[in-house]
């Protein structure tokens, strides 16, 4: 906790993630999420691209400077990466099979 509170004061991203990992090491993980480790993975670029573009259009571009505007665009990234597999499970499971894998 210390340790994101000194990366947070000083607007260190590196920082942030190592101490986001140490929390998260204690953290219990659902046995649910490893499925959707892979398709996150295919479609955070794009997502990511589409997030950065709309704070640019929003003129919020230098919030995604800072650590808190970094950590809300990485999980607004992975929440839609979530959503969006989640979707195409339901809609499209045939097509859910192929992209991701049967995973």
């Amino acid at each position: 906790g210390a340790l994101i509170v000194f990366a947070y004061v000083f607007n260190s991203v590196p920082l942030v993630i190592v101490g986001l990992i140490g929390v998260a090491y204690y953290l219990p993980i659902p046995k649910s999420w490893g499925s959707l480790s892979f398709p996150i993975f295919a479609q955070h670029g794009l997502v990511w691209l589409i997030l950065i573009y709309g704070f640019r259009l929003v003129h919020l571009d230098s919030f995604l400077m800072s650590v808190p505007g970094y950590l809300v665009a990485v999980i607004l990234t992975v929440a839609v990466c979530v959503v969006l597999t989640i979707l195409v499970r339901k809609l499209l499971p045939r097509f859910a099979n192929l992209v991701y894998g049967g995973r």
